[in-house]
């Protein structure tokens, strides 16, 4: 084989395994695409479940925070209120119940290793979890209780 012969067979050696990284890279963006829009649905269908809850009554609105990654999307919001766990629990049963949402369960968190009274509700909706926190009648936070909804979180 002569020199040029050679050169020519590394030239299409070269060809094929740029062809292929094109290739794959086309498919990794397409993936990506289609990906990047249905999360992007999914935290708006989120939105819309958050934005349909009716809020506790003479709450405070302090916040809402919302978010995405490619597996999981959540709205986030935070709220004062001088009505106690037990208010704030029965308002939310009875909401949510309205709503679709199913009571899943209720448990007590502590705050490093501290139990400041804090409890988180936990509500399912299909794909959808929905998480109504207490931060605790001894917490001193400038929030009463949150209010989560999320897709992947199940």
């Amino acid at each position: 084989m002569s020199f040029e012969e050679a050169n020519m067979e590394n030239f299409k050696a070269i060809y094929r395994v740029v062809g292929v990284i094109a290739f794959i890279s086309v498919v990794i963006w397409a993936v990506s695409s289609t990906n990047n829009t249905k999360i992007l649905n999914i935290e708006s269908n989120v939105k819309k479940e958050y934005s349909s809850i009716q809020q506790l009554p003479d709450a405070t609105f302090l916040s809402v925070e919302s978010s995405h990654k490619s597996n999981k999307a959540l709205v986030d919001a935070k709220f004062k209120t001088d009505k106690n766990y037990d208010e704030i629990k029965k308002y939310y049963d009875d909401e949510l119940k309205k709503l679709g949402w199913i009571f899943e369960s209720e448990k007590s968190v502590k705050v490093w290793g501290k139990d400041l009274g804090g409890k988180i509700i936990r509500y399912t909706k299909g794909e959808y979890s929905l998480n109504v926190e207490y931060a605790g009648s001894m917490a001193d936070y400038v929030w009463t209780y949150a209010i989560d909804v999320g897709w992947g979180y199940n």
